[in-house]
């Protein structure tokens, strides 16, 4: 069989790649051993977004000779002979970059995680095919203004394209990776229903090893495989593509480290949780002392270059944002008025930076008599919600997460505002005024800000100060990692890594994964 046909069979399961005929050399070297696998894995990614970069590419010369007519940037010979340039060009660029290749080692890698590698790519691979045009190609050479346009519509279309590609890719069954997890503690079973929540990672988890007696012997859910001792016996019979190693007291380093190395050498991805996981925040960067790595851990809060720039972009995005979405903000409040009785506007007391109390302004989603506060339901909404609560299955939810998912209090209308983020629109008015950022911590109500404390295992309870310095977000870090399936800790400590890490390409980050998250509605309540 080709590496095309063997590419586009089901994945097998273990007990299929055990009975494989001998002479199928194909099929064992793809679906036989983990560096097969993970070699068709690559293949299949490479040349899926290559495709994509292609289209991108062809549509921005397209555009770009379009918009050079109409504003009569150039006369002459058109930009074929630089969009064929490009091509090569960019291959090139893309390789350097490695563009193609993070897929298949990082698992929640996405399009908005490269828009700022594909604008450095494209620009490289711009420039280089503008020098081979103007030394080879015809007369005239492209203008500044073509490549200027070229560069900034190229990016977008590229980033545009990849994401449907991308989302093809992570479908497709060479691109599955079967996974264990080393350690069945606490954050060993954190990282596996992480895993088992984003199915669009790719990853199937089917296990996990520990050497704890209790949990090997005496589990009735049958998640735990066995010791560490078998490993590599585990890796072959399970058909195991990828390996998590989590901090194990039980094992010392020498065992888990040799471990990984002999993983490492049967092909399979090793990806190892740091001891330390809750100060390793997104800025977090590696570096070396004479080869010892080291992870260095940025300075709290922003610098004032970086605050200054960060509520520019505040006020850019969100006054923008507002004239450009008037017209759905009008349908939206028209919708909410026709569902039922009441203003269209939820105003709540939040706390900001500096403990500043002010009103956050949302599209209403729950009748008016349920709606907390004096100017709305008043005591019958204190009271609908105190029922809620005595409810067991509802007090524990709200315990964890401070939602609820099944709320008899939303209207129909409420709903599809929820689950679409839609019912947050107004709070950009709230931006532009300065209460709040674009992204930021979590903004919390007044009757919560007092208990708000920060969970550490390390030191115990501390209060979660860091809202008294930052403003409070329309988004943020624990949106995109998770939304409402997070617990109330996850949160806080998500929050933390924001701003521990605050940074304007993060941000960038966040809000392009935000949108995301729009699309794909996970978990959104």
């Amino acid at each position: 069989a080709s590496l095309s046909e063997v590419l586009h069979q089901p994945r097998p399961s273990a007990d299929e790649l055990r009975r494989l005929p001998r002479h199928d050399e194909s099929a064992k070297v793809l679906y036989g051993a983990p560096a097969g696998r993970a070699a068709a894995r690559r293949a299949v990614v490479h040349h899926t977004l290559l495709k994509a970069d292609v289209v991108g590419i062809l549509l921005a010369v397209l555009v770009t000779s379009l918009a050079s007519a109409a504003w009569h940037l150039r006369e002459g010979a058109d930009l074929l002979v630089l969009g064929i340039l490009l091509l090569p060009a960019w291959l090139v660029t893309s390789l350097i970059y490695r563009l193609n290749l993070l897929d298949a080692e990082r698992a929640d890698h996405g399009t908005a995680n490269e828009v700022v590698r594909v604008a450095g790519a494209l620009l490289a691979a711009v420039w280089l095919a503008a020098v081979v045009s103007g030394l080879f190609g015809p007369e005239p050479a492209p203008s500044l203004q073509e490549l200027t346009i070229l560069v900034v519509v190229g990016a977008a279309l590229m980033a545009l394209v990849r994401m449907p590609a991308r989302a093809l890719v992570r479908r497709h069954p060479a691109f599955r990776q079967r996974t264990i997890v080393v350690g069945a503690n606490t954050v060993g079973r954190l990282l596996a229903e992480k895993l088992r929540r984003h199915r669009e990672y790719g990853i199937d988890f089917i296990g996990f090893l520990d050497d704890s007696p209790d949990l090997v012997h005496a589990t009735t859910s049958g998640d735990v495989l066995g010791p560490l001792e078998t490993l590599e016996q585990t890796v072959q019979s399970e058909s195991v593509d990828r390996v998590f190693i989590t901090p194990c007291p039980a094992r010392s380093e020498e065992v888990l480290t040799g471990a990984a190395r002999r993983l490492e050498r049967m092909g399979v991805q090793v990806d190892i949780v740091p001891a330390l996981f809750e100060l390793v925040g997104p800025r977090a960067a590696f570096h070396t002392i004479e080869g010892l790595p080291m992870i260095g851990l940025p300075p709290r809060g922003p610098s004032r270059s970086t605050a200054v720039a960060k509520r520019a972009l505040d006020v850019t995005l969100a006054a923008g944002g507002l004239v450009v979405l008037s017209p759905l903000l009008m349908v939206v409040a028209l919708c909410v008025r026709l569902d039922s009785p009441g203003p269209v506007l939820y105003r709540r007391e939040l706390v900001g930076r500096g403990r500043r109390q002010f009103a956050i302004l949302k599209f209403r989603t729950m009748r008016l008599e349920a709606c907390r506060g004096a100017a709305y339901g008043g005591a019958s909404a204190e009271t609908a919600f105190l029922e809620l609560l005595s409810d067991p299955s509802h007090g524990a939810e709200f315990h964890r997460s401070y939602k609820f998912q099944e709320d008899p209090r939303v209207t129909k209308i409420g709903a599809l505002l929820r689950r679409t983020s839609l019912d947050e629109l107004p709070q950009l008015w709230n931006v532009v005024r300065g209460e709040l950022s674009l992204v930021g911590p979590r903004a919390v109500g007044v009757e919560e800000y007092d208990d708000l404390t920060f969970a550490d295992r390390h030191a115990g309870p501390r209060p979660y100060w860091e809202f008294d310095r930052i403003r409070p977000g329309l988004t943020g870090y624990w949106q995109i990692n998770g939304r409402s399936s997070t617990t109330y800790a996850e949160r806080l400590w998500l929050d933390e890594m924001y701003v521990t890490s605050l940074s304007i390409r993060l941000d960038l980050l966040i809000l392009g994964r935000t949108v995301r998250e729009l699309f794909a509605r996970r978990q959104a309540y």
